[in-house]
């Protein structure tokens, strides 16, 4: 079964993730990754809510870290207005897609599964 780790402070997004998507969904805050031991949760994705500046820090160390920088990253941001920054910032972090807030839950399913399945640059901005 097809693994995404969640990485967010909103527990509204959690709960959503974890009882919808069709997948096995781990759900940890942030910082608290630090704690766990991703490579033995041995996701297929990680989603990022990023919210606050460190949140970027935090997509850096998972893109840099050893352990981590083969596992495909999607941002997950609130901040539509802005998306152009935040857009350039998560392809430059090697992030496969950038989606804002509000989602359709089928709509992250399929980024999801598009991330996992190597495709890069994939945006769903709303307007």
């Amino acid at each position: 079964m097809t693994k995404v780790l969640v990485i967010t402070n909103d527990d509204d997004l959690r709960e959503l993730c974890e009882c919808v998507l069709p997948f096995r969904v781990r759900s940890v805050t942030p910082g608290a990754h630090r704690a766990l031991t991703v490579p033995s949760e041995h996701p297929d994705v990680i989603l990022v809510d990023v919210f606050e500046p460190d949140d970027w820090k935090l997509v850096g160390e998972l893109r840099d870290s050893r352990a981590t920088k083969h596992i495909p990253l999607v941002v997950l941001t609130v901040w539509i207005s802005a998306d152009r920054v935040y857009r350039n910032r998560a392809r430059e972090l090697g992030c496969k897609a950038f989606v804002t807030k509000p989602c359709d839950v089928e709509i992250l399913e399929q980024i999801l599964i598009r991330a996992m399945h190597g495709e890069d640059g994939i945006e769903f901005v709303r307007v």
